[in-house]
């Protein structure tokens, strides 16, 4: 997955992953959230990059590999 400069990627699950890019340092506090999959992908990273340089709103970007059943463990 191609990454713009300045963001960082966390992954977790088991069987189905879900990626989680940031643009931010703190673990748990940011100003927006996207949640894409598939072909947005690229396109919310250019957003959320834009908004950070632009506005400096930080913004993380969830990206499941499975998107029903969504399970909210």
């Amino acid at each position: 997955m191609f990454l713009q400069k300045g963001f960082s990627s966390y992954c977790f699950g088991d069987q189905f992953k879900t990626v989680i890019l940031s643009n931010t340092d703190e673990e748990n506090m940011c100003d927006v959230m996207f949640m894409c999959y598939g072909g947005m992908v690229p396109m919310i990273i250019q957003a959320s990059y834009e908004l950070l340089i632009e506005q400096e709103i930080t913004s993380k970007i969830i990206v499941p590999s499975q998107i029903f059943p969504f399970y909210l463990d």
